[in-house]
C-alpha cells in the first residue's frame, strides 16, 4: 500500500491546494467497505460526496439506493438507469442540446460504467486511505488553473502524452469519477452546472482526476521541475527586475519634478474635495 499521509503533504508542499484531494474507491460489494466508514444515508447527488471530502474532509459512502438525486451521475456510475424524459431527449431539448439526435450523441458519447458494476464507492481525503489500507482507484484533485497545470506538466514529464478534456459543459461526473479508469489515464474537468449549483465549486476552479496508480509518478514530475525552478506559486520577474514605479515613488537625489504637478490634487479641485 503506498503512503497517501506522504503523498498529501508533497502535494501540498508543491501545489498549495486549498482542498482536500479526494481519492474515490470503487467496491463490487459494500461488504469490503472500510470498517470505520458509514453508509450515508441520505438521498444527494454524486458531485455532493465529492464535495463533502474535498471541503469538509468527511469521508463519504455512496450505494444506489441514496446517491440517486441526480440521474446523470448514477447514470455514468452505472448505479442507475437514465429517466425515460432523458433518454427520448425531452428533458434536454432546447436546454443543453437543440434537438433530439444531439442527445443521442451525448449520452452514448460520455464515459460511464455499465449498470450493476459498483455495489458501492468511498470518497475520501487522501491521507485517510492510511487508516483504510488500501489505495483509491481515483484521485481527484480540485485547484486554480496553475495550480492544476502543475500537474498536467508532472505527467508530461515523466514522457505521457498529453492530458485531455473531453467536456461536454455538462456532466462533469463522468469525467472525474470514471475517466481515469476507463481510459487509463488524467482526465482535465471543468466542473458542471450541477457542481457549482449543488457543491459549491468555484468559478476560478478546475480539476484534475487521475488513476490512483499514476500519481506518484506524476508528484515526481512535478517536484523534479519544482527542484528545477518551475514552481508554483509562479513568481513573476518583477520581483527580480528593476521596476519603473510612478514618479512619485523614484528615490532620486534631486526634488521632484515640477512639471508633473501634483495631479491627484487636481481631481480634489475638480470635485470640491479641496
Amino acid at each position: 500500500m503506498y503512503d497517501w499521509k506522504d503523498f498529501y503533504d508533497r502535494m501540498v508542499k508543491f501545489t498549495r491546494i486549498e482542498t482536500m484531494p479526494v481519492g474515490l474507491k470503487y467496491f463490487t460489494d459494500r461488504k469490503d467497505l472500510p470498517k470505520a466508514v458509514k453508509i450515508v444515508e441520505k438521498n444527494q447527488a454524486l458531485c455532493q460526496f465529492m464535495a463533502q471530502a474535498r471541503m469538509l474532509g468527511r469521508p463519504t459512502v455512496g450505494v444506489p439506493e441514496y446517491a440517486d438525486r441526480c440521474s446523470l451521475g448514477t447514470y455514468c456510475t452505472g448505479f442507475g438507469d437514465l429517466g425515460e424524459e432523458f433518454k427520448s431527449g425531452k428533458r434536454n431539448l432546447g436546454t443543453y442540446q437543440k434537438n433530439i439526435e444531439n442527445n443521442d450523441k451525448f449520452f452514448k458519447g460520455v464515459d460511464r460504467f455499465e449498470k450493476g458494476k459498483w455495489d458501492a464507492f468511498l470518497a475520501a481525503p487522501i491521507p485517510k486511505y492510511n487508516e483504510y489500507a488500501m489505495d483509491p482507484d481515483v484521485v481527484a484533485v480540485y485547484g486554480f488553473p496553475a495550480q492544476i497545470m502543475r500537474y498536467i506538466q508532472g505527467w508530461v514529464f515523466m514522457g505521457e502524452p498529453p492530458v485531455e478534456a473531453r467536456t461536454y459543459g455538462d456532466m462533469a461526473c463522468s469525467e472525474v469519477w470514471v475517466g481515469p479508469i476507463v481510459r487509463g489515464e488524467p482526465r482535465l474537468v471543468v466542473p458542471c452546472n450541477g457542481e457549482r449549483v449543488f457543491c459549491g465549486a468555484q468559478n476560478y476552479e478546475m480539476a484534475i482526476s487521475m488513476p490512483g496508480k499514476d500519481v506518484e509518478k506524476i508528484l515526481v514530475g512535478i517536484e523534479a521541475m519544482h527542484t528545477a525552478g518551475i514552481r508554483y506559486p509562479i513568481t513573476s520577474n518583477i520581483l527580480d527586475a528593476s521596476p519603473t514605479p510612478p514618479a512619485a515613488y523614484f528615490i532620486r537625489p534631486e526634488d521632484y519634478p515640477g512639471t508633473m504637478g501634483h495631479l491627484g490634487l487636481e481631481v480634489l479641485k475638480k470635485y470640491g474635495y479641496e
